[in-house]
């Protein structure tokens, strides 16, 4: 019977100890797993730091370009004022100075030297022919 406690008492002595190896490999665990959740959450939140300064660095360019677009639509605004303007100013004044007919003049005078051109060459290849 002595025997037979004595190896209990050993048997119980292993198992406490593997029981505290155990707890202690549980706790090792549990450390390592919380490091690593930490680690994770801090990398999360740089990297939503740096997406909230990419926005913010997007949205102020956007910003920039919008005003860009209306000092730009302003300007065109502005220059197809001006062009409305010059073009009154130039038929008015080709209008009060017969420009508008000297242009009609011009364009017939072309035409009949395309024409007369043209019929010299007919003339010059009849001619080369018969010759």
């Amino acid at each position: 019977l002595t025997s037979d406690l004595s190896i209990c008492r050993t048997d119980n002595e292993q198992l406490q100890r593997d029981l505290l190896s155990a707890c202690c490999a549980l706790e090792n665990a549990k450390l390592s797993q919380d490091g690593r959740v930490l680690e994770g959450v801090s990398e999360a939140k740089i990297g939503l730091e740096k997406m909230k300064v990419k926005l913010e660095s997007a949205m102020c360019a956007e910003k920039d370009l919008r005003h860009r677009c209306s000092d730009l639509e302003q300007q065109k605004e502005e220059l197809n004022v001006k062009l409305d303007q010059a073009e009154e100013r130039n038929s008015w004044y080709e209008d009060g100075h017969g420009l508008t007919e000297s242009v009609r003049y011009q364009t017939k005078l072309e035409a009949d030297i395309r024409r007369r051109d043209h019929d010299l060459k007919s003339l010059t290849t009849d001619l080369g022919k018969y010759i």
